[in-house]
């Protein structure tokens, strides 16, 4: 089976992805996002210049960003991004680190960085 799927964790300061392809994990680091304090078209070049000729738009990608927190900006950070990335799903990074963190099970989750945040999942 050939499966592949992208994650990026996108802060304010930096956003780390994984490109999973087979049994292979690529990772890269481009700037960060912040939905209320960057501007999408930059985000959406400094992914290309990052992954080159990795991307062939076929691949699942799912970003959890800082600062995604309405469905309006959802709509708007996967505009920008439907040039680069085909199948797209975009959520707010707390949802990602909580799900990374407890799957499907309940947790108290802390983000620590550039900002901050918590919640129980």
């Amino acid at each position: 089976m050939n499966k592949s799927f992208i994650v990026g964790d996108a802060g304010g300061t930096s956003t780390q992805w994984r490109l999973v392809k087979n049994d292979e994990i690529d990772q890269f680091q481009t700037q960060g996002f912040n939905a209320f304090t960057h501007d999408i078209d930059t985000f959406a070049s400094s992914i290309q210049a990052s992954f080159g000729d990795k991307l062939d738009g076929s691949a699942s990608t799912f970003i959890y960003a800082a600062g995604v927190d309405t469905e309006e900006q959802k709509n708007e950070v996967t505009k920008g991004l439907n040039s680069v990335f085909g199948n797209l799903q975009i959520e707010n990074d707390l949802l990602g680190v909580a799900r990374g963190l407890s799957g499907q099970d309940a947790g108290n989750i802390c983000i620590l960085g550039t900002g901050s945040n918590a919640c129980y999942y």
